[in-house]
């Protein structure tokens, strides 16, 4: 069976067998990366999403070609369409994503922020379909985290968990206050002085205080 893999946490890809798949636009892949998070939609949707401002045989025809493409450059049939409404995911493949392993509480899936630096032209709906993914997706993760941080015991383990917010909220004035008490629980003043001026630093550039 032909192995698929699709990433959509930090900078998207798409592999088949191993081997990165190129796909020759950018509406194309982001429909890969829709479906791979949806697992089912209508035909009608994709047209909203890629092609809400143009003409509906026009939009239509796009996403037929879309589709062509797609199945071109995989070289398998990534989709099924039971009827000329729905799309969904070929059911006979097996496909591996990091956004299923995060769902199922797998937090080393999230390896950035959700389609981090993939951008479409001329998809207001589908820009707005991953802002709210992305928000939401990196609220799961920090709360989840926050989840972890109170239940160990483990300074070692809280201080990577607390990094790993700081990387997505740098504003986190309480993750900072807990670091530095891990700091100084450690005898290491220094460190928590330099944890203090970044906050300080941060604080000042960004709300001017």
């Amino acid at each position: 069976m032909r192995s698929v893999k699709i990433k959509v946490f930090g900078t998207p890809e798409i592999w088949v067998d191993g081997i990165k798949i190129e796909l020759p636009f950018k509406k194309a892949e982001g429909i890969v990366y829709f479906m791979a998070v949806e697992k089912k939609t209508t035909r009608d949707s994709l047209v909203n999403l890629f092609w809400c401002d143009v003409q509906d045989d026009i939009a239509k025809k796009n996403l037929r070609n879309a589709f062509y493409m797609i199945r071109k450059a995989m070289g398998i049939d990534l989709f099924s369409m039971p009827n000329r409404t729905y799309v969904e995911i070929t059911c006979e493949l097996i496909i591996e994503t990091d956004f299923a392993l995060f769902q199922g509480n797998d937090l080393n899936a999230f390896q950035g922020e959700f389609l981090e630096g993939f951008i479409v032209k001329d998809a207001e709906n589908f820009d707005v379909w991953s802002v709210q993914t992305r928000e939401q997706t990196k609220e799961r993760y920090t709360n989840q985290l926050y989840e972890l941080i109170q239940q160990s015991d483990d300074e070692r383990l809280v201080k990577e968990y607390c990094k790993r917010i700081l990387i997505y909220d740098e504003f986190d004035e309480a993750i900072y206050r807990r670091l530095m008490r891990i700091y100084l629980n450690q005898g290491r003043l220094n460190k928590a002085i330099e944890l203090y001026k970044v906050l300080e630093k941060v604080l000042k550039e960004a709300l001017g205080i």
